[in-house]
């Protein structure tokens, strides 16, 4: 932080106590950081669908979606996902106001999901429930793709 922006955000008081004269300092409370987690999303759900564009042989798309968040200061939410049981790992950033994520995935494997809110200050929630499902094997008629 440059010296200049800690002055502005830091003011003197000065009280005059017992016919003395104390002097302290006292931060501007507005300009604080933001250190409070958004509330965790909830209502997590996933399913396969259909998705044109993608090869349906080998691969299958799987609608991942949650209940708003109703953070004021919400920025995006972290969509995290693992394979087979395997480690969790960031499947994508989506942004405030969108509450449904597509990923093509392949078939014949687990997958698994939960989902954080992270705040304009960059704090993450804790994690929303989670959901698993099975990438069917094979395209079904009329159904995923």
């Amino acid at each position: 932080m440059s010296m200049r922006r800690a002055l502005r955000q830091v003011g003197f008081v000065a009280v005059v106590v017992a016919g003395g004269l104390a002097v302290g300092c006292a931060t501007d409370s507005s300009q604080l950081p933001d250190l409070n987690a958004p509330a965790a999303p909830t209502g997590l759900r996933a399913a396969a669908v259909q998705s044109r564009g993608v090869p349906a042989e080998h691969y299958a798309t799987i609608q991942v979606e949650w209940d708003p968040n109703g953070e004021s200061d919400l920025a995006a939410y972290n969509l995290y996902s693992a394979k087979d049981g395997g480690t969790y790992e960031l499947a994508g950033i989506i942004a405030a106001g969108t509450i449904s994520f597509q990923d093509v995935r392949e078939r014949g494997h687990d997958y698994a999901y939960f989902v954080k809110a992270i705040d304009q200050a960059e704090n993450e929630s804790p994690s929303s429930n989670s959901v698993s499902l099975r990438a069917p094997t094979f395209p079904t008629p009329g159904g995923d793709q």
